[in-house]
């Protein structure tokens, strides 16, 4: 079952979101979101496996896909069949994004909302 507004953003759609950085050795992914220009809130995400996204798009609109999108990915990954199921019952989760003109795809561990600009005064 997905979730929509999964970060319970307000007005989702008018917000836009750019890659500030990926730790790929790490598989962490930090995407700041903003509206107009300014910072609303950073999504880190962490033990990244699968990313599908341009640098910046529209909409903040996050949702959760169903464990049977999670296990597709994962055997299409490479995933043996009976790992693939397990792995995306107990570990990983889906985020995507389908409203934004092009469909983006997150398969991680999980994700953190950050409230507070963390690259604000780093060079």
């Amino acid at each position: 079952m997905s979730e929509v507004n999964y970060f319970q953003l307000a007005t989702p759609n008018k917000l836009s979101c750019r890659v500030d950085k990926y730790w790929t050795g790490h598989g962490e992914l930090l995407i700041r979101v903003t509206n107009r220009g300014l910072f609303v809130v950073y999504l880190h995400f962490y033990d990244v496996q699968y990313l599908s996204a341009p640098m910046n798009w529209k909409s903040a609109d996050f949702q959760t896909g169903a464990s049977s999108e999670v296990q597709k990915l994962l055997e299409d990954m490479g995933y043996p069949k009976k790992m693939a199921r397990d792995d995306s019952q107990d570990y990983y989760k889906l985020y995507t994004v389908k409203r934004s003109k092009i469909p983006i795809q997150i398969l991680s561990r999980g994700v953190e909302k950050i409230d507070y600009d963390i690259l604000a005064n780093t060079t």
